[in-house]
This record gives C-alpha cells, sequence and structure tokens, in this order.
C-alpha cells in the first residue's frame, strides 16, 4: 500500500502487508506495522529546507527501510532487520515482492540531528554528513545509547544497531562501530577529508580513510580502501601501503600519512599502486587501474588485479610470496595489458584471463595454473611439484593471436597434467562428453625442439582449422602419457594422436 502525506503534519499507518508511506512536508508520525515497509520522512528529491521536517519514523515488524530525510528525525527499527537512513536517500520497492524495499544513499542532503534505534533483528545504521564538522561517534559498549556529536555538541543518538554505513566531511571525525561480528555483517566507513580515526570494532569492515593523516583501526579481519568510489571525497592519486608497518606512520604517497592497525587486506585506487601484505592470509584487490604491483609476503593470501571496458593498458605484477595463495588477474575486454604473476613457495592456485602478455612462474608447491586460450601470449613455468595447467576459453573473449608456452612440463605418469575439461565444454564446438576428442579437436605433436598441442575447434567441421594451443618448451614426445592429460571422462589412445608439425 503507498500512502502518502500533506505538506502539514501527518500521522500514516500501514498494513501488515508491506507498505510504503511518505510523509512530505510536515513533522510527520509513520508506522509501518507488519511486513516489510519503506518509511520516508520527506518526500524524496525535495532538498529544500521547507521540506525539513522533524519526523518519527516507527517500522514495527518486518525488515524495513527508514529514511528521515532533512531535520531533527527519530527513527524506530521495531522487530526485523532494518535499515536506518538520517539523511536524504532515494527508496523503492523492487519488482520481487519478497525482497522488500531498498535503497540508493548517498544524495546532497545530509544527517540532521536524528536518532536511531534499531530495535530487534540486525540493523543497519546509514549516516551520511556533508561540510567540514567533526563527527564524534563511539559504539563500542553495547546495548547502550551512543551519543552522535559535531563539532563536540550533542547531534544524535544510536542504539540497538549491529552495523554502521558512515560517511564524513571535511572535519577530522572519530567513529567506533560496534563491536558485533556476524556472519555478512560489515561496516563501512568513510571519513572524507581529515584528520580521521576510524575503528571498525568486531566483524569483517571496510575502512575509507579518504584524504587526510588518518588512522585505520581493525579487528585483524578489516580492510583499508583506497579506491576512488562514488562514496569517496577525493580523487586519490596512486598509493604505496604496506601491512607490515602495523601501527606505524607511512606515507602513502596519494593519500596521506596513515596509520593502519590489525588491517587484514587492502584494496588499491585507480593509479599505480604499491600494495604489500604481512604475514596474515591477506586479501588484496586491485579494481580499477594503474601499473600496480602486489605482494602477498608470508602466509595463505588472496591476491588480485581486476581491468573492465575502458581501462587503459597497464603492467601489473603480483607475487604471492611464501604459503599457499590464490592469484588472479582479469580483464573482460582483453585490452592491451601485460601481466607478470608470482606464486613463490607454497600449493597455489593462479589464474589469468584477458591478458596481452603474462608471465607465470608458479614456483614450488602443487599449483594449478589456469589460463584463457583465447586471450594472449602466455609464457608458464609450473616449478617443481605436480602442477595442473587448466585451458579454458572465456565467454567474451575476442578471438586473436595467442599461444600458451610451458617452459618445465613434467612429463610421465607422476608429472605435470593439462586439464581440458573446461576448453572441451566451452570452446569445442559440438563436442559430446565421454568422446575421445584426440584425432578430431586435438592432436599433440613434435614441431623442432618442442612438443605442441593443436586444436580444431569444430572437430571434422570446416569453419576451423588446426591452431597450437600449447607449446611445451624442449619436451620429448615419446615421454607423454594419458596421466598427462585431464579429460570429461574418456582417456585418450596415445597410439593415436601422435603427429609431426613441420
Amino acid at each position: 500500500m503507498l500512502v502518502r502525506g500533506t505538506r502539514r503534519a501527518n500521522r500514516l499507518d500501514g498494513t501488515d502487508d508491506r507498505d510504503a508511506l511518505i510523509g512530505d512536508w510536515g513533522d510527520d508520525r509513520l508506522f509501518g506495522y507488519g511486513g516489510d515497509d519503506l518509511l520516508i520522512g520527506d518526500l524524496n528529491g525535495d532538498t529544500s529546507e521547507r521540506a525539513a521536517g522533524n519526523d518519527q519514523l516507527f517500522g514495527g515488524d518486518g525488515n524495513d527501510v527508514l529514511i528521515g530525510g532533512r531535520g531533527d528525525d527519530l527513527l524506530v527499527g521495531g522487530n526485523g532487520n532494518d535499515t536506518l537512513v538520517g539523511g536524504y536517500a532515494e527508496g523503492f520497492f523492487s519488482d520481487d515482492p519478497a525482497s522488500g524495499p531498498a535503497i540508493v544513499y548517498g544524495g546532497a542532503v545530509p544527517a540532521g540531528n536524528d536518532s536511531y534505534n534499531g530495535g530487534a533483528g540486525i540493523d543497519t545504521a546509514i549516516l551520511l554528513y556533508r561540510g567540514d564538522g567533526a563527527i564524534t561517534l563511539d559504539m563500542s559498549v553495547t546495548n547502550r545509547a551512543a551519543t552522535i556529536r559535531r563539532d563536540g555538541v550533542d547531534a544524535g543518538s544510536i542504539v540497538n544497531v549491529e552495523a554502521l554505513v558512515f560517511q564524513g566531511g571535511d572535519g577530522n571525525d572519530r567513529v567506533t562501530a560496534a563491536r558485533v561480528s556476524a556472519p555478512f555483517l560489515i561496516d563501512t566507513l568513510d571519513g572524507g577529508a581529515g584528520d580521521d580515526v576510524l575503528d571498525g570494532g568486531g566483524g569483517i569492515d571496510l575502512l575509507i580513510g579518504g584524504a587526510g593523516n588518518d588512522t585505520l583501526i581493525g579487528g585483524g579481519e578489516d580492510i583499508a580502501s583506497y579506491e576512488d568510489r562514488g562514496l569517496a571525497s577525493d580523487d586519490m592519486a596512486g598509493v604505496t601501503v604496506d601491512l607490515r608497518l602495523n601501527r606505524q606512520a607511512q606515507d602513502t604517497g596519494g593519500s596521506g600519512i596513515d596509520t593502519l592497525i590489525g588491517i587484514r587486506g587492502l584494496y588499491g585506487s585507480g593509479g599505480s599502486d604499491v600494495l604489500i601484505g604481512n604475514g596474515s592470509a591477506n586479501e588484496i584487490v586491485d579494481r580499477l587501474s594503474g601499473d600496480d604491483r602486489i605482494e602477498g609476503g608470508a602466509g595463505d593470501d588472496s591476491l588480485r588485479i581486476e581491468r573492465f571496458l575502458g581501462t587503459r593498458a597497464t603492467t601489473t605484477r603480483i607475487d604471492g610470496g611464501v604459503g599457499n595463495d590464490a592469484i588472479d588477474f582479469f580483464s573482460n575486454r582483453n585490452a592491451a595489458h601485460d601481466v607478470t604473476l608470482i606464486g613463490g613457495n607454497g600449493d597455489d592456485t593462479i589464474s589469468v584471463t584477458g591478458a596481452a602478455r603474462a608471465v607465470i612462474d608458479a614456483g614450488y608447491g602443487v599449483d594449478r595454473v589456469a589460463v584463457d586460450t583465447a586471450a594472449g601470449l602466455y609464457q608458464v613455468t609450473l616449478g617443481g611439484g605436480a602442477d595442473t595447467l587448466i585451458l579454458r576459453e572465456a565467454a567474451d573473449a575476442t578471438l586473436r593471436a595467442h599461444e600458451v608456452r610451458v617452459t618445465d612440463f613434467a612429463t610421465g605418469d607422476a608429472g605435470d597434467k593439462v586439464d581440458l575439461r573446461d576448453w572441451l565444454s566451452t570452446a569445442a564446438i559440438g563436442y559430446v562428453a565421454g568422446d575421445d576428442p584426440f584425432g578430431e579437436y586435438l592432436r599433440l605433436g613434435r614441431r623442432g625442439d618442442d612438443v605442441v598441442l593443436v586444436a580444431d575447434r569444430d572437430g571434422a567441421g570446416d569453419a576451423f582449422v588446426f591452431n597450437t594451443l600449447v607449446v611445451f618448451e624442449d619436451a620429448r614426445l615419446q615421454r607423454f602419457t594419458d596421466a598427462n592429460f585431464i579429460l570429461p571422462s574418456a582417456a585418450p589412445a596415445m597410439d593415436t594422436f601422435v603427429s609431426d608439425f613441420a
């Protein structure tokens, strides 16, 4: 049910189903009752002073979204997992009635002197501030109302809220989230400009210092982000961040002199970054641009670089160091990216998709290396240990000259393996799982001092011809066995697919 008030003070009552109640102007009282409701104190999009009512919003049962808008508002979630927004945001229902209301926040109107009470359930408060006021908030004491202060003056309160989304302005903010840890419970604290102190409290949190000399405090599981985000208040250049410098001030180069405490992960900026992990299991990701260098150090790290449409060509390097690392480079448009991926000692999983050129050194250990055969020129050194090379083809890959060269493939029953299952299921037209692909789709043969694996994408068809998939440098053809290949089910007949190639 949709109910919209007048420009006077309104009382609007919902039903036990999902409702949308919009107070419009005036000092309104909105009651959602049952259902997943959307309660908006002031009219969406009206940012004028005359629309700044001091509203009271009560969600009741259900997973509700309460948006106060301008003015000094009281937001009470009630039972359910609620979202409380002090400032202006846009609220809407999706097409799926079961999904409840949703929001898009980050508008031009900041929170007023608002009071937030999440009630029962796992609740989220979204506090958006602008201007140069310094915000102070400490939610570390459970089940006790925390006072929000702006420049030392009381500006609201918050209680019974488990997750916090905070965006500061230009002031020197000090914000501590609740000491609550639960699956999928993530605080996002964005200090904006200024010298901020952000403490994520419990759980896995995202801390964004922004411009200024910031202190980011995690509980050992938190992420420090230097991304150019939609919520970010500055356009950051490339940064240098070293997680080994725990509790030490470090000049990031592009985002002030920051102190990181108990931080496990890093998100890079849109510039050319140097991101270095420590002895923990670090998560380090760059999803934007720049000629980045990522070093995982010791520990079982997750290291990833992503490049998407419109990203300029970059030269990047990821070094996992010691530990069982997951290392990934992904580009969805095959731009002219140069990539170097180093596994180091440990049982690593390395993946590259969409690079123009890649050099991969898996290092010692039982490694898995996955490459996109429809992208660029890849040189792979598997290193010591019984390793697996996985051939695959990205669904949106742009076919062009490509080749995978393996410098040290170990043949024989106890040697390395080539996993062809993914390639056969996505790139081999008409291939039926269980059939032996060698002969029509695949052939193995000699070419000079090397052994090559060639493929015809349509087998006996006329649309394609045999092209090189993999070059095994300085290998001996007679030492390959069926154990060196992983197929959907059938084992190749070794005497039927070997050849000599010019």
